[in-house]
């Protein structure tokens, strides 16, 4: 059985960009849409949860601009390969991506269109949106063990 990476990614723009985004997520093809190569991880995502608009012009026919939240999981690593490539290949969308894989204590997040990586245990290396996150995940391991 895997650790589970849990990963976020907010995509904002293009609203064809988030329409293909939206009907992958309903495919189950989330990462092979993302890229054509390599998507990072053994099996395609799992998602969690969505969030979708998209903005309609004057005559409600066409689609202007969008916005997609995704939470997925996926099997023991981030897909790094798939977020990297889709920035690059979109540069029509604004993206914003971080991911958690608590059993290896790894944190990370997308800078320009590189996914930086950080492990726990870098305290005071890690960019303080990251570090809010750790916390958060501390207070809720701290909250488990009180109940347990």
């Amino acid at each position: 059985m895997p650790n589970w990476c849990t990963n976020y990614i907010e995509v904002s723009g293009n609203s064809n960009t988030i329409q293909r985004l939206a009907d992958a997520v309903e495919k189950g093809a989330l990462l092979r849409t993302m890229t054509d190569g390599d998507i990072g991880v053994k099996w395609e995502a799992d998602v969690v949860d969505t969030y979708i608009e998209n903005d309609h012009d004057d005559d409600c026919k066409t689609f202007t601009e969008g916005f997609i939240d995704i939470t997925f999981l996926t099997a023991w690593t981030p897909p790094v390969p798939a977020i990297e490539a889709f920035v690059k290949e979109n540069p029509d969308v604004t993206v914003d991506y971080w991911y958690k894989e608590e059993g290896m204590e790894l944190i990370g997040h997308l800078v320009g269109q590189k996914v930086e990586c950080y492990n726990f245990r870098d305290e005071g290396g890690l960019p303080p949106a990251l570090q809010l996150e750790l916390d958060d995940i501390r207070d809720g391991q701290e909250h488990a063990m009180l109940e347990g």
